[in-house]
């Protein structure tokens, strides 16, 4: 498969039609740093924050030779849309990136979109996608089916989804 940048969205996958020079991923630890009496700092190591994936993209409003959806050509307004249309259905959608040495295939978030139009590229809009990973939560109840002995012979685990907001 070609480098390239895709989402799936409640089942729809778009490819963008350009992909991004520069793509910059954010990895963190919730570390907490203390002062210990005559020992000095220390650093107790907490669990990973969330993922933070940024870059900035060409939405052509032509087909260029450098666009990869030539076959399937949509607009600026296209992407636009679907951005807004995913930021707003509070759901999270896949982000899929192919390609070596980095390959991403994550839930994310889209936290912030700007669109900028810059003079002598009339038909084009660049964006600025700022998103973050989610990590998919919820209860999960267990049933256990047991003998009139107090004998356990299954457990049935159930996900409870996380509630709609």
């Amino acid at each position: 498969m070609d480098n390239g940048i895709f989402f799936n969205f409640q089942g729809e996958i778009i490819r963008l039609p350009v992909n991004p020079e520069t793509i910059r991923i954010k990895k963190e630890g919730d570390n907490k740093t203390y002062q210990v009496l005559k020992l000095g700092e220390i650093n107790i190591l907490g669990d990973m924050k969330l993922d933070e994936i940024d870059f900035e993209v060409l939405l052509p409003g032509r087909i260029y030779p450098f666009v990869l959806t030539k076959k399937d050509f949509k607009k600026p307004d296209f992407y636009i849309e679907k951005f807004d249309k995913y930021m707003k259905s509070k759901e999270p959608a896949r982000l899929v990136i192919t390609g070596k040495p980095m390959s991403i295939n994550q839930l994310v978030s889209i936290e912030n979109v700007e669109y900028e139009k810059r003079a002598g590229e009339e038909e084009d809009i660049y964006v600025k996608l700022e998103l973050k990973e989610y990590r998919e939560y919820g209860l999960k109840t267990f049933t256990a089916a047991g003998n009139n002995k107090g004998k356990v012979n299954q457990v049935y685990v159930q996900n409870v989804n996380r509630p709609k907001v």
